[in-house]
């Protein structure tokens, strides 16, 4: 709207100024023609003006640095609940067939290789005869040990001290027949049954004996072994395992067929 009000007023003004210089004496026209030429240019030059401002000066405005959060952060806390949580549980499952063992990774922990069932090594403490243990996980969660004695290659490791005895808290049996009573069982009633044998017998401290000519003689003993008050159960996981056992008050007999 400006700019044709400027049009129309600068045409009206050169319209004015033609009309002077036609009708004006003649010595006097190049006087107006100067004029009409100085106020061209003069119109020109205000009407150009705004445009020839000087821009304003610019001041760049710098924004704080947003420091975004690493998105490791959450899934490091994750896995570490996780490994915290894999911890606690392979601690009861030791303690319940060795109450002052410990522990450590023998390496870093890997917690995908953990997830996907692979075997990972742990070094023990207090457990007997044992110094490693393999830890695997199943499919639902689940979690097994088997342990190891690895001796090193410049001679047999020191036995470890017997085992104290079981304290009064409860005790898991499972995870102890799991852990320890397996193993020493199998063993020992695969040779017995190899020379003509279908029982024998445990008693109270956990040693394992057989009947010769009305004597007890004793073939293994059971490391941390329940004691008394658990042989209800005992006899109860064994049954599990094949096996037939009767408790009394003195002692678990054990007998299979041959």
């Amino acid at each position: 709207m400006k700019k044709s009000k400027s049009m129309l007023f600068f045409r009206a003004v050169v319209a004015i100024l033609l009309v002077i210089t036609l009708f004006a004496p003649i010595q006097n026209q190049a006087l107006v023609l100067g004029i009409i030429v100085f106020g061209i240019l003069g119109t020109v030059f205000l009407s150009m003006l705004p445009r020839l401002s000087l821009p304003k000066r610019i001041i760049p405005v710098i924004k704080p640095k947003k420091y975004a959060k690493s998105s490791k952060e959450p899934e490091d806390n994750i896995r570490l609940a996780l490994l915290c949580q894999l911890s606690h549980r392979v601690t009861e499952k030791l303690h319940s067939a060795y109450p002052d063992a410990t522990w450590d990774w023998e390496k870093r922990p890997d917690l995908d290789r953990i997830l996907d069932g692979k075997t990972t090594r742990l070094s023990i403490f207090h457990t007997g005869e044992f110094t490693h243990a393999e830890m695997t996980m199943d499919a639902h969660g689940s979690i097994q040990l088997q342990l190891l004695r690895l001796e090193p290659l410049h001679g047999p490791s020191a036995k470890g001290a017997p085992g104290k005895e079981q304290p009064s808290e409860t005790v898991d049996c499972s995870s102890w027949y799991e852990l320890v009573g397996s193993s020493v069982l199998m063993n020992l009633i695969t040779d017995l049954n190899a020379r003509g044998y279908s029982s024998l017998s445990i008693n109270d401290k956990g040693d394992l004996f057989i009947i010769e000519d009305g004597n007890p003689i004793v073939k293994d003993t059971l490391q941390n072994f329940p004691g008394k008050a658990y042989f209800e159960e005992l006899a109860a996981i064994l049954e599990e395992n094949e096996l037939q056992a009767t408790a009394n008050e003195q002692t678990l007999v054990l007998s299979w067929n041959q």
